[in-house]
């Protein structure tokens, strides 16, 4: 018997799967009447079948699922069951259990058939649901084939409408394009051209039969046979259908087009169809051949020297180019005035030789054929058919050589007919616009040939004269050459024979003008020294000259104190004109910064000359300088200086000259002031390379006024001002009856905010001061004029000390320069002390600011910027300093005996060596402090010897290093220095004065250079520069001047004490231990400094060296070492602009700077009044 529920499908029993699983109330139904009928059959007796009543419950059951069907049978049969034992009695036996079984087998069997049939319900649900499943799969099947085909149509229409765009689009193409299409149906050989097709060749429509013969015979005859070929060549091989060929128009004319075409095979791969298309491209055409016929053109006439040589070959490449048949060139004869054929060129020599030789045999007048056309009109000409052409003579040859278009034009070489070109083809031609300009063109090339080969012709002329003139300028430089180098040899030399003696005649004097003499004596000497120093002027003009000329005077660039190099310039010039009672005023404005950046020197030498030209030619008035700044930025400043004098004036007529070499206004002036013209206009030169200009006005007996204004830079360091305004004001009282020498007091003192009360007399002053004292505004200071004519200084002062009321007032005496007889006199009478005239800004300054409390004139206030006593070195002792050793190399007789004495006077032991040899000698013997070397010895010069040295300072510097400690080296090494000092200075002295002998004498290894002759000022100069421990500090800052007429050598302070002060100032005035640390890590940082530096030096490193330059740099400004700075700026420089190293002259020049830095700096901490803790710096 199969199963009730098939294995592979489950009914659910559970009641929530019935339709009424949402619903209780069946359930409760079912319940009640299981009970009811339940509670009937208890009721009735056992004999009635009361049983079947549980039938109804079990087809309600059905309604609930099989679960619920199996337990209502099972229940319903239960209680069957109980209600046997439980109903009354009644009936019989049997009945009673047949009744009770057919109750049972009714509810079996009503169980099974509703169970079946839910079974079967079940089944048909299912199968229900699987056809509707496949329903709807089939319904959204057919939904998405519909929406396929819907995006298909669409597809196809949007295809439709881009195909009809395409189609559109192409017509437009083909419209705009001006291409004509054409067909042709191979098997059918019929043939279709479109209207544009027809409209190109010229034609109407209906014009042109669409044929494909009619075509073929607008084709020109020479392409046919092309076509023909290119079309079997694209049927058979599949090349590409695209040729250029020439169709006739229907004027006649052939025009060149392009024909293209593509066929289309059927399916058994014969050709069916071919189509495509024709374009005209005649102006493309000749735009090719132009440039085709040029480029030929230009390579036949580069490579020819003559036009007759250029003329076939010019022939033949326009003919092949161009399509012409026969070509020809006609020259004008000079001799009969006629037009010959000088060259023709045949394309097809066997068709057209006839043609040829006619044209050779023939000539023609102007006007006759058509060259003698061309020639008349002188333009281009086009016979459209020269067969038809009477004026023609060769008509009837040309006829016979098929021959028929013609062109002629001309050739002009500066508007001259120079030739006739002539071209011919094999069809009538009309104008063609196209050809023209290609000819033209060839035209103008050829006339250009023809300029360039004249004017080849006249360079090669040119060149021949050139070239002998070359020749002779070769021999004239040479001679010249020889000439200066003579001239230079000649100077140099002559410098040096007259420099010798002059360092003798100079010296000596100097050194007698020092001692003790008689008053004639001292009038013999300062001639003798008056008369030296305009002969070295004379020299030193002489060699400036030379530079000038040769363009090697160079400028330089430094920062320099502005001021103080001015002053040093009236220091100089001042007993000059003292000595002629000239008087003598110097102004700076006070706004100008005081260091500035440029050259100093060539500044000094323009200041010398215009100055002593004034004074010179001055002989009673007044001479005055007066410095300002027009304009002053940021980084630039124009400086003027003028300079006035009351003296003879310039006459007019010489304005023009002055400024030439050789060249003096007035040559008996020149006699009675000994000139030679060339002051100024070296001044000039001057000026004009440090990028000033100079003027000058002038009137004969007035006086003149030359200024020259200068461009020079701001300091690259700024200096602090030294001066601020006076507080409290002073009350300053000036007595001068000169009016010059009060405006420059005047404004001074208004830059401190003071002001003056001013006396002509010495009555009118004592009127003033006396006036004063009774206002209670006594005067605080007076300065007093030592050259006023109608006062006596000395009773004047004398009145102030025995007077109350003036005793109060602080006497100053303005003397002139060099008047040290009248100190001693001037404070025995009263006078607090003096000033020089001329007056200097900062000595002016000083001599009135112990007015304030009464002070002794040595301490300035705090608006003076000096250091504070802690600061200054200790003042020297009666007892001269311990004798630095010098050793003296010179082999002249004269200059060992000036050298010596002047040394000596500086209480300098002196040692002296004949050459080099004997210096090596005495070096090996003892040590020096400083060595003063000539160049040009004999046996072994100075710079043999200075190499020597410099040598074993390296070996021996060496031999420590790898450990020898303080050990003596071996004699081998030569022990030319003590064991202290590493690096002894060697100043040169010679007589060669030229910038190659300085630069030659650094390589060589000295530190310095003095050009002779050589000044007791320049020489303790050097000295103090080199070794500032060898003499006894100065007494007083003020310059001595120059017997030389020349500033002494400017030689900067290795340290600058403005700054040293500052940086004291910040470690207060009672503790030196912040400047003591400033100045051991310089020191300590010096030997890295030292290191970098000389290593990016020696491999050319410019980047390090520019990095290591510029670090020590910026600590040597701090430090205040000003001159070591300056040589730091020099090497970074050199690194900045990449400056190949050919001379050691600048790093030279940097390591004396360094070592001069550091002696100066040990100096100066063991030199300051406060005691310091010993000095353990590494060095």
């Amino acid at each position: 018997m199969a199963p009730l529920i098939p294995p592979h499908q489950t009914i659910s029993d559970d009641p929530t799967s019935s339709p009424m699983r949402r619903h209780s109330w069946p359930h409760l139904i079912l319940g009640v009447l299981l009970g009811t009928f339940f509670l009937i059959d208890l009721a009735l007796p056992l004999g009635v079948a009361s049983g079947i009543l549980y039938v109804i419950c079990i087809s309600l059951a059905g309604q609930l699922g099989i679960r619920w069907v199996w337990m209502t049978a099972a229940i319903s049969s239960l209680l069957v069951l109980a209600g046997m034992e439980l109903s009354p009695p009644g009936g019989e036996a049997w009945k009673v259990f047949s009744n009770r079984g057919l109750a049972l087998l009714a509810i079996g069997a009503t169980s099974i058939a509703t169970i079946q049939w839910l079974r079967i319900k079940s089944r048909l649900a299912m199968l229900n649901h699987s056809l509707e499943q496949q329903v709807n799969d089939r319904t959204q099947n057919l939904e998405n084939a519909n929406a396929a085909l819907a995006e298909q149509i669409i597809e196809r229409d949007l295809m439709a409408q881009c195909l009809q765009q395409s189609e559109d689009r192409l017509d437009l193409v083909i419209q705009g394009s001006n291409e004509g299409i054409w067909d042709w149906d191979l098997t059918t050989h019929s043939a279709y051209f479109s209207d544009r097709f027809k409209a190109l060749l010229g034609y109407e429509p209906d014009e042109f039969d669409n044929t494909l013969s009619t075509f073929h015979h607008h084709i020109h005859p020479l392409n046919l046979g092309t076509v023909n070929r290119a079309f079997q060549a694209h049927v058979r091989e599949g090349r590409p259908y695209d040729l250029k060929i020439r169709v006739r128009m229907k004027s006649g004319e052939y025009r060149w087009f392009r024909l293209r075409g593509q066929v289309r095979r059927d399916e058994s791969g014969e050709p069916a169809q071919m189509a495509g298309s024709l374009l005209d491209v005649t102006q493309e055409h000749w735009s090719v051949q132009r440039q085709t016929t040029q480029y030929r053109v230009s390579s036949i006439l580069a490579e020819s020297t003559t036009l007759d040589l250029a003329i076939p070959n010019i022939l033949q490449a326009i003919c092949l180019e161009m399509d012409w048949r026969v070509g020809a060139f006609w020259k004008m004869s000079p001799s009969d005035n006629h037009l010959h054929c000088q060259a023709i060129v045949d394309q097809s020599p066997s068709t057209h030789t006839s043609f040829a030789e006619e044209s050779r045999r023939i000539t023609l007048s102007q006007g006759q054929g058509l060259p003698g056309l061309v020639w008349a009109t002188h333009q281009p000409t086009w016979i459209h058919d020269c067969t038809q052409e009477a004026n023609f003579l060769r008509s009837s040859m040309a006829r016979q050589n098929g021959l028929r278009g013609a062109l002629g034009f001309p050739i002009f070489l500066d508007q001259d007919l120079r030739g006739i070109f002539e071209f011919f083809s094999s069809d009538p031609i009309t104008a063609n616009q196209e050809c023209l300009g290609a000819i033209q063109t060839i035209g103008n090339q050829i006339e250009q040939f023809m300029q360039r080969q004249m004017a080849n012709e006249q360079l090669w002329a040119h060149k021949q004269e050139l070239e002998r003139t070359n020749r002779e300028l070769l021999l004239a430089r040479d001679a010249a050459a020889a000439a200066a180098q003579a001239k230079s040899n000649f100077l140099a030399m002559m410098s040096h024979e007259i420099r010798t003696p002059l360092n003798g005649i100079i010296g000596l004097t100097e050194i007698l003008l020092s001692d003790q003499s008689t008053p004639d004596q001292q009038d013999l000497l300062k001639t003798i020294a008056s008369c030296s120093t305009a002969l070295l002027q004379l020299v030193n003009n002489i060699l400036d000259c030379s530079k000038m000329e040769a363009g090697k005077l160079s400028i330089e660039s430094m920062d320099f104190p502005l001021r103080e190099t001015i002053e040093e310039i009236l220091d100089i010039l001042a007993p000059r004109s003292h000595s002629k009672q000239v008087e003598f005023i110097g102004y700076i404005e006070t706004s100008i910064p005081n260091i500035l950046r440029g050259d100093p020197n060539r500044l000094r030498q323009i200041l010398l000359n215009l100055l002593g030209n004034a004074i010179k030619f001055t002989d009673a008035g007044v001479v005055t300088l007066q410095v300002t700044a027009p304009s002053i930025d940021a980084s630039h400043i124009t400086l003027r200086l003028e300079v006035q004098d009351s003296g003879l004036g310039i006459p007019r007529q010489f304005h023009d000259h002055l400024f030439q070499f050789f060249h003096q206004a007035d040559t008996g002036m020149a006699r009675k002031f000994q000139g030679t013209g060339l002051g100024l206009a070296i001044t000039k030169q001057l000026v004009e390379l440090m990028g000033g200009t100079i003027e000058f006005t002038s009137e004969p007996g007035v006086g003149s006024c030359f200024w020259c204004e200068i461009p020079l830079q701001q300091a690259l360091t700024a200096l602090p001002e030294q001066t601020q305004p006076i507080s409290p004001p002073l009350r300053i009282g000036l007595l001068t009856a000169s009016q010059p020498l009060r405006n420059v007091l005047t404004h001074y003192l208004q830059s401190w905010n003071l002001g003056c009360l001013t006396a002509t007399s010495g009555l009118e002053a004592l009127t003033m001061i006396r006036q004063a004292y009774m206002d209670r505004q006594p005067l605080d200071v007076l300065l007093v004029d030592a050259s006023l004519s109608t006062l006596d200084p000395w009773t004047f002062g004398r009145t102030f000390t025995n007077d109350a009321q003036l005793s109060s007032t602080r006497l100053i005496l303005l003397t002139d320069l060099g008047r040290g007889d009248l100190v001693q006199q001037a404070q025995q009478c009263g006078y607090h002390t003096h000033l020089s005239k001329p007056i200097h800004y900062h000595q002016l300054y000083r001599s009135l600011c112990p007015a304030l409390d009464g002070r002794p004139n040595q301490d300035p206030p705090s608006g003076l910027s000096s250091p504070p006593a802690s600061l200054h070195p200790s003042p020297p002792s009666e007892e001269t300093p311990p004798e630095a050793r010098i050793l003296l190399v010179e082999d002249n007789v004269v200059n060992q005996r000036v050298a010596t004495r002047m040394l000596t006077k500086l209480h300098l032991q002196v040692d002296i060596a004949n050459n080099g040899q004997e210096a090596l000698d005495a070096l090996r013997q003892r040590p020096y402090d400083l060595i003063f070397m000539d160049c040009q010895m004999p046996e072994m010069d100075g710079f043999e010897a200075t190499q020597k040295i410099r040598q074993a300072e390296r070996e021996r510097e060496t031999l420590l290093n790898a450990g020898g400690g303080e050990k003596e080296p071996q004699p081998s090494l030569f022990s030319l220095t003590d064991s202290h000092r590493s690096h002894v200075p060697i100043i040169a002295l010679t007589a060669n004065a030229l910038p190659s002998d300085r630069s030659r004498c650094l390589e060589a290894g000295m530190d310095d250079f003095l050009s002779k002759p050589v000044s007791l000022s320049q020489l303790e100069a050097m000295v103090r520069k080199w070794n500032p421990t060898a003499l006894p500090l100065p007494s007083t800052q003020q310059a001595t001047p120059s017997t030389d007429g020349q500033p002494a050598s400017y030689v900067p302070a290795a340290l600058d004490v403005t700054i040293l002060h500052d940086l004291a100032k910040l470690g207060g005035e009672e503790d030196t231990d912040f400047l003591h640390s400033v100045i051991d890590q310089f020191l300590e940082d010096l030997p890295r400094h030292t290191s970098t530096i000389q290593s990016a030096w020696e491999r050319q490193d410019m980047e390090a060296l520019t990095q290591a330059a510029h670090s020590c740099k910026g600590s040597s400004r701090t430090i205040g070492a000003t001159a070591l700075a300056e040589a730091c700026y020099a090497l970074e420089t050199i690194g900045r602009n990449r400056t190949p190293i050919t001379s050691t002259g600048p790093f030279q020049v940097w390591e004396s700077e360094r070592n001069r830095t550091k002696q100066a700096l040990l100096d100066f901490r063991n030199q300051v009044n406060e005691p310091l803790q010993p000095f353990t710096s590494t060095r």
